[in-house]
């Protein structure tokens, strides 16, 4: 179980050139085999970068898959344009808005209600719950950001300006075709690209809302399962003398 992780390289590879043991760093396992749950992990050298020293290790491991998918995500963003996140507190959500803002866009979000001005606080405005009319914002945006890829496509293309871009990081069979096809609609996934992991490590800060050790990692991670996310940030599962 998991995919992304912080630490110490402890051997590389033959082939490896960016990297040498010691090397303080960040990353994702392979999406495959994943395990970063754990004392020890491998991983691909383009998946690994040197973790900045402001950041803690429990800092670092928050943000590597979270990251890398909302800086593709909003790559496209310009300065003036207008973007829409579906999820605007969950780790992508809070990722993408931070990007987008950054690019020089103004964010919009939704989430549940009562989690509305901690949204606010983050410089999303207007914040509006998961139920919301698309009507009322409609042919407002340049980008909607689907985070839990649950919204309808119709809803969506409502809330676009014409030419805008739906993206949905929550792939599916369907959802792949439909991407295929012309139109404004876009399914992708993160990809650990050495460049993006390494901008997001330079500036995305993410909080972290609870850290556990490896031991109580089952139940924190039913409890979150309940919850759908942790309230005010990530969940970390720390590694014994880390």
């Amino acid at each position: 179980m998991g995919h992304d992780f912080a630490g110490v390289v402890e051997a590389v590879g033959t082939s490896v050139t960016r990297l040498k043991a010691g090397d303080a760093v960040l990353g994702v396992a392979r999406f495959r085999h994943a395990g970063a749950f754990a004392e020890m992990v491998t991983a691909s050298e383009k998946a690994v970068v040197l973790k900045p020293v402001d950041l803690s290790y429990e800092q670092a491991a928050a943000l590597p898959t979270v990251g890398v998918t909302a800086y593709q995500a909003t790559a496209e963003v310009r300065p003036g344009q207008a973007v829409l996140v579906n999820g605007c507190l969950g780790g992508v959500g809070r990722a993408a808005a931070q990007f987008a803002q950054a690019r020089g866009a103004s964010v919009a979000g939704s989430c549940r209600n009562p989690a509305a001005d901690e949204a606010r606080e983050l410089g999303i405005e207007p914040v509006v719950g998961f139920g919301f009319n698309p009507a009322t914002l409609a042919e407002r945006f340049d980008l909607v950001l689907d985070t839990p890829g649950m919204l309808p496509f119709a809803a969506a293309r409502t809330l676009l300006k014409p030419g805008g871009t739906i993206v949905d990081i929550v792939p599916a069979p369907a959802k792949m075709i439909r991407s295929a096809l012309p139109g404004p609609f876009r399914a992708m996934m993160g990809r650990p690209v050495t460049a993006d992991l390494e901008e997001v490590a330079r500036t995305l800060r993410l909080p972290i809302a609870r850290t556990v050790p490896l031991a109580e990692a089952i139940q924190a991670l039913t409890e979150l399962e309940r919850e759908q996310r942790p309230k005010g940030g990530k969940l970390v599962i720390a590694m014994a003398g880390s």
